[in-house]
């Protein structure tokens, strides 16, 4: 004879499984997407990035990986839009090792940010409290030696030391300014001629030097773009180890075209993978005109946008070579070695031994 009394708890054991399975469910929901090199989520083609997004105990974890899987960041948020973090992030170069970390504290910097040289040596430990710098701040050099510290530093102290070429309210101003000049439309036949590719540098004086075209419109379109450059107002130069210092930017540039309707054709953006291939290609040529430190901005600049090419990283470390930083060589050589094993001779791992 079956035993009501037997018969409810068998359903209630079973009722409680069922809750249990169903809440460890919810609280282990992962996804997986590819983000650019902004963090946003796009297609496989224009991606930097391959993101996986697990929900746990009311928390996000999230892993970044290389697009050949080797990990580039590991966090935690508190919402699932991935806006505020909290504890500890880190970030990873393609060859494992460690170039930076940061501690958070309800989405604010509260705590050390570390800096790390490809070499692994630390490059710049600074305190934060409540998304400000505050507290001890240290610079180091390649070798290790502190090279300016203070021991309560703020945001002006770091600024005065160390900071970016800026143009009036930021680089959307700029370009607004470089957008808005006069240009030959009637060029404008066609996508490619919409989208230009510049570089230049900017002095310890504010004034735009050394610009070039990378990738290229018509003649008209070229002298235009260059005219404008050259006639920039005056930015902030860039300060670094507390002295006025030259930079270099990249700049994306892009006209609109109205079509045979009077539409105008938006989606002419340059794909990152496209982008990066031109810096190379122009980066070979500083390299090979022995403008090493050009080719070294171009192809850091490359690598950002295609951190999966072991070419890149392979000049990069034949320009080191060529200015005689073997240790800073042989760790570009490790990365492209650990993309692609065929890429580093003998000659090169019997110097990187």
């Amino acid at each position: 004879m079956i035993n009501p009394k037997n018969t409810f708890f068998a359903k209630f054991a079973i009722l409680l499984i069922a809750v249990f399975f169903a809440n460890n469910l919810q609280a282990q929901k992962s996804s997986t997407y590819f983000t650019d090199i902004n963090g946003k989520q796009c297609g496989e083609s224009d991606a930097s990035f391959k993101r996986t997004v697990n929900k746990s105990a009311g928390r996000w974890l999230v892993h970044d990986y290389y697009m050949n899987d080797t990990m580039q960041m590991r966090g935690t948020y508190l919402n699932k839009k991935l806006t505020i973090e909290t504890d500890t992030f880190y970030y990873y170069r393609i060859n494992g090792r460690l170039y930076y970390s940061v501690v958070y504290v309800n989405g604010l910097r509260d705590g050390d940010s570390k800096t790390y040289y490809p070499t692994g040596v630390l490059e710049q430990s600074i305190h934060y409290s409540k998304g400000k710098i505050s507290g001890k701040t240290t610079f180091y050099d390649r070798n290790g030696y502190v090279e300016k510290e203070w021991l309560n530093a703020d945001e002006s102290t770091f600024n005065a030391f160390n900071s970016q070429a800026t143009y009036h309210k930021g680089p959307q101003d700029f370009l607004y300014y470089m957008e808005r000049m006069e240009y030959p439309k009637n060029d404008l036949s066609n996508d490619s001629i919409a989208r230009m590719l510049v570089s230049f540098e900017i002095t310890e004086t504010g004034k735009v030097n050394d610009a070039e075209i990378i990738l290229h419109g018509t003649k008209e379109m070229d002298a235009a773009v260059l005219n404008q450059l050259y006639n920039s107002p005056l930015w902030k130069p860039a300060i670094k180890k507390g002295q006025p210092a030259s930079s270099r930017f990249i700049m994306p540039l892009h006209f609109n075209i109205p079509d045979n309707d009077g539409f105008i054709k938006t989606d002419i953006n340059i794909s990152n993978t496209k982008i990066a291939n031109l810096l190379y290609n122009s980066g070979l040529n500083d390299y090979n005109e022995g403008n090493y430190d050009k080719a070294i901005f171009k192809l850091n600049s490359a690598i950002s946008r295609n951190s999966i090419e072991s070419r890149f990283y392979y000049l990069l470390g034949l320009c080191y070579y060529k200015q005689k930083q073997n240790d800073m060589a042989c760790e570009y050589w490790d990365i492209a070695g650990s993309i692609d094993k065929e890429i580093i001779d003998d000659k090169i791992r019997e110097l990187c031994k």
